[in-house]
């Protein structure tokens, strides 16, 4: 799913996300929080996500989770 929009997202499978120096698993079945969508570079970034990622992620979006 392209995310287009801020808000809370459920990983549909384990998800790598990586920074300059770390790389981190999160595991399928966790909500994410996008809190910036960069459309011009399609790139999205939030607290659980370690650096940008690329906006077409294997989420479902979700409402009214923690």
């Amino acid at each position: 799913m392209i995310i287009s929009a801020p808000g809370k997202y459920r990983l549909l499978e384990d998800y790598q996300t990586r920074g300059t120096i770390s790389i981190r698993v999160i595991p399928k079945g966790k909500v994410i929080e996008i809190k910036c969508v960069d459309k011009t570079y399609r790139k999205v970034i939030g607290p659980s996500l370690v650096d940008w990622a690329p906006w077409d992620m294997p989420v479902e979006e979700c409402e009214g989770e923690p």
